[in-house]
């Protein structure tokens, strides 16, 4: 690991990251000998150790029957605890305002991420007019030409019912697998999605407010494609 990753990252969010690798190797009810067995693998650093963990057990019962979960983000700014881990049909956000105790404070579920080929495939975050935002990709591998794109407002978690504020469906029969937001030299919020056809530009501010938000598409080079053929 790079030294500038470690200083960039607090103490805080650094300890959570090693807690949510858990996840992946804990998905059944574990002792508390494989717990620490556990917490020794992830503690083989002289500078690294666990300071608390949350397993799949400690999860709410994902929607499906399947506990997939493909992207865990955290909040970046100053004062706000808070991770957003990705699951089938919607996210979690957790409180590790206390790295010891991290604590599961909101589950939602997003109503069009339900059935068997309908599933999250990516999980982002990003802010416009001062508003903290999760934006998810839905992948649906069922009926092609309706993947979306679902923004939810998750600017006060602890205190504030989190709502669903805008969604963008793309009409691509080649799919949104992922998501990239980025802020322009402009000062515009931007989405870029990307899936098995064009690149997708699309406008954050323009989404929120209901207009169009496509601002460009970007065909894939045949010559990238050409590469693996």
């Amino acid at each position: 690991m790079q030294t500038g990753l470690v200083l960039s990252l607090s103490s805080r969010l650094l300890s959570f990251v090693f807690s949510v690798t858990a996840i992946v190797w804990t998905a059944g009810p574990a002792s508390a000998q494989s717990d620490r067995d556990s917490d020794t693998a992830y503690s083989r650093s002289r500078n690294v150790h666990v300071v608390g963990r949350i397993t799949a057990t400690d999860l709410p019962k994902a929607y499906g029957s399947s506990q997939t979960y493909p992207q865990v983000r955290f909040d970046q700014k100053p004062g706000r605890p808070f991770a957003y881990l990705a699951n089938t049909e919607g996210f979690w956000i957790i409180d590790i305002e206390n790295p010891g105790s991290p604590s599961i404070i909101e589950t939602v579920h997003i109503r069009r991420a339900s059935g068997d080929d309908v599933f999250v495939s990516d999980l982002r975050t990003a802010m416009s007019d001062g508003r903290h935002l999760v934006i998810t990709a839905i992948r649906n591998t069922s009926a092609p030409g309706s993947d979306a794109i679902v923004v939810h407002d998750v600017t006060s978690p602890r205190t504030t019912a989190i709502r669903e504020v805008a969604s963008y469906t793309s009409g691509d029969t080649s799919g949104i697998s992922r998501i990239f937001p980025y802020r322009h030299s402009s000062g515009a919020s931007l989405i870029f999605a990307a899936g098995g056809g064009d690149i997708l530009a699309l406008d954050l501010a323009a989404l929120l407010n209901g207009s169009d938000p496509l601002v460009a598409r970007y065909p894939t080079p045949p010559l990238l494609d050409d590469r693996f053929k």
